[in-house]
């Protein structure tokens, strides 16, 4: 499981998110729409905005070279 899903309004940082995706329930699945409540890959970018709103950081492109700098450090040494 990936340690983010979808930021509901209810979520403290749900104030900075900027991109928003159309979902259903998965009883009604239709592609090209995120499944509620599930874990969608493109939601880690609503995780970036949180990040950079909390940190009051203006440039999310810098903020996302930033963590994938750190990510390849820290989990990939030696690529």
């Amino acid at each position: 499981d990936a340690p983010w899903c979808e930021i509901k309004p209810t979520h403290a940082g749900s104030s900075h998110i900027i991109t928003k995706w159309d979902s259903k329930k998965k009883e009604k699945y239709e592609a090209g729409l995120c499944v509620k409540n599930r874990c969608e890959p493109c939601q880690i970018r609503q995780v970036l905005e949180v990040v950079v709103g909390y940190r009051q950081k203006e440039d999310i492109v810098e903020t996302a070279r930033i963590v994938y700098e750190n990510t390849k450090r820290v989990f990939f040494p030696n690529s």
